[in-house]
């Protein structure tokens, strides 16, 4: 029982920021964009399924909200990420809903804007979220693909073994000699054993 926790417990920590608890921030992204989707629908059907500005009803209120709390939100990560916990809210859990409900602004802003753009300052804010948006998705691409590529190339070193090696590799760069290169190697050499002038300066010779 006690190794079969401890897998279970390494399996966890290994798990990856995308498949936190069984996808639980994807699906809550997924119903966030399911309930802004009928919501934009119902104000189609109050206006004969005619697309227009949307920010002064009451479906404009609600996704402006929704969206600008979301965003602030999202800004909270790098403030998130210098506060060590254990238990309440892991790092993980706060990445992955970061991911997702990053994500699901993509619905969120453009319902919002009644499908309407044009050459103004709104349009211009929505491209700008989609370009941060992009960004985000080729960091996570980077994100989800390095670590693994890192544990493949430490095979089975366990984490205390890498530090061991790191600590030895360390004791040994102090104790090491600088290397000398041989076009400036000079050794002292005197002509007569009973000398006590200054030596003379001899450049060494190339091996």
């Amino acid at each position: 029982m006690a190794q079969q926790r401890q897998r279970a417990k390494a399996a966890a920590a290994h798990e990856s920021f995308l498949r936190h608890a069984h996808f639980r921030w994807l699906k809550a992204a997924v119903l966030v964009s399911l309930l802004v989707i009928a919501g934009f629908t119902a104000t189609l059907m109050t206006a004969d399924f005619r697309l227009r500005h949307t920010g002064s009803s009451w479906f404009g209120y609600a996704s402006g909200t929704l969206g600008a709390g979301l965003i602030v939100w999202l800004a909270l990560l790098g403030i998130r990420k210098r506060a060590m916990t254990d238990d309440t809210w892991l790092l993980k859990a706060w990445v992955s809903a970061h991911v997702y409900l990053g994500l699901s602004l993509i619905v969120i802003a453009t319902l919002h804007s009644g499908l309407q753009f044009g050459w103004n300052i709104h349009t211009l804010a929505y491209a700008l979220m989609m370009l941060v948006i992009l960004s985000g998705v080729f960091g996570i691409t980077v994100y989800a693909k390095i670590p693994p590529i890192l544990s493949d190339n430490r095979g089975e070193t366990t984490q205390k073994q890498m530090l061991e090696k790191i600590h030895a590799l360390d004791g040994r760069l102090l104790t090491a000699p600088p290397p000398m290169p041989s076009a400036r190697c000079w050794l002292p050499t005197r002509e007569c054993p009973t000398d006590r002038r200054p030596p003379r300066w001899t450049r060494c010779r190339p091996c």
